[in-house]
């Protein structure tokens, strides 16, 4: 009998395969160029991709979590002050704050988007707090309505952490462009994502812009002029050469992702699987298919069975991390973020995933729960 072909929870093969020509002809391109750290590859994803969030500057930097970090050095946050994160979020969100030397605030989630309550961020709110950071988790976008209301009455910064929500949505807006500056991902597994580690940060503001560009290059304001403290954290031309040819795809993958959602919601409606539900004005992006499931571990196991990729995103809350043991969050001020670690499940997800095989995945979890 033939081996079941495996279903990964994304597939970077045949992503690849879909633009391998025009990935090839990039990296032709940069090997051509003879110019390996920074220049004009790297300036140009950069503007394309602030162009592409609605914003005026891109600076590309080498992850997700050095660009959270040079935000917060940016705007000169320290020792003494306090930044506000949501419990249920990659825990690089709270240790990017943790080194610059401030201290994250844990706050819980909304119960239907995994999102920062804004009630929460609210409540957290002190004479220490500087900023709050709102995740766009699995691909929706953040409350930022409210997030931005009470920030502005507070006078807080707001950073978005958009590493997972490429191209989504708000109100019409795509996320990056409603802070003081955003922080995007740019690992191979995002929507958007490149051949390694990447990361960029996109902002309104030409002076934070001006400040992250030289800190990320060894505080460089000029060639041997080191105006400030900075590191080595620059974005590879080889990366945005490569980012530049997905950034065209992106819009598509996203319409492909969001059928293939809609088709996981179909299969399991009227059934114990809870699937994302939308307001009309999220625009979610499916960076991830999380749904909530009774007995999780029976579904696991049926799934590894049948050679179904899965994951958990996330298993732990952050101040149930080691890292944070000290983190002054008892568990009972996070009730809904500790009940989702319990229920929530990823399925798999990526833009070329066939009809077959969502059909598959749904027909193996809605058995593993009628055989439990």
């Amino acid at each position: 009998m033939a081996a079941v072909n495996r279903i990964r929870l994304f597939d970077l093969q045949r992503q690849h395969a879909s633009i391998a020509a025009e990935t090839q002809a990039a990296i032709d391109a940069f090997f051509a160029s003879g110019i390996y750290v920074k220049g004009p590859l790297m300036e140009a994803f950069e503007r394309e991709f602030a162009a592409y969030c609605g914003v005026s500057y891109g600076i590309g930097v080498s992850s997700g979590t050095t660009a959270l970090e040079l935000i917060y050095r940016a705007y000169g946050f320290g020792p003494g002050d306090e930044i506000i994160v949501p419990a249920n979020s990659s825990v690089a969100t709270a240790m990017a704050v943790s080194n610059v030397g401030a201290h994250p605030v844990i706050v819980d989630v909304e119960p239907h988007s995994a999102n920062i309550d804004p009630v929460c961020f609210e409540r957290a709110i002190n004479s220490r707090t500087r900023a709050v950071v709102p995740v766009h988790l699995w691909g929706r976008p953040a409350a930022m309505d409210e997030v931005l209301s009470i920030a502005r009455e507070h006078n807080l910064k707001v950073f978005e952490d958009a590493s997972q929500a490429h191209g989504a949505r708000y109100r019409g807006k795509r996320v990056g462009a409603f802070g003081d500056a955003a922080a995007f991902s740019l690992h191979p597994s995002k929507n958007l994502g490149a051949l390694g580690d990447a990361g960029i940060v996109v902002t309104a503001d030409a002076e934070i812009a001006k400040i992250i560009a030289e800190m990320r290059d060894l505080g460089q304001s000029a060639r041997y002029v080191h105006t400030r403290i900075g590191t080595n954290g620059r974005l590879d031309p080889l990366q945005a050469a490569v980012l530049s040819v997905k950034l065209r795809h992106l819009d598509a993958w996203i319409g492909a992702r969001r059928a293939a959602a809609a088709h996981y919601a179909e299969l399991f409606a009227g059934t114990p699987v809870q699937t994302p539900v939308f307001e009309e004005h999220e625009f979610a992006v499916f960076h991830l298919f999380v749904v909530q499931v009774p007995r999780r571990q029976a579904i696991c196991d049926a799934l590894d069975r049948e050679r179904i990729d899965w994951g958990i995103h996330y298993p732990t809350t952050i101040h149930h991390q080691q890292a944070y043991a000290n983190a002054n969050v008892a568990p009972r001020e996070t009730p809904v973020a500790n009940e989702l670690t319990e229920r929530i499940l990823s399925l798999p997800m990526f833009a070329e995933i066939t009809t077959a095989e969502i059909e598959r995945v749904a027909t193996v979890v809605l058995d593993a729960i009628k055989g439990t």
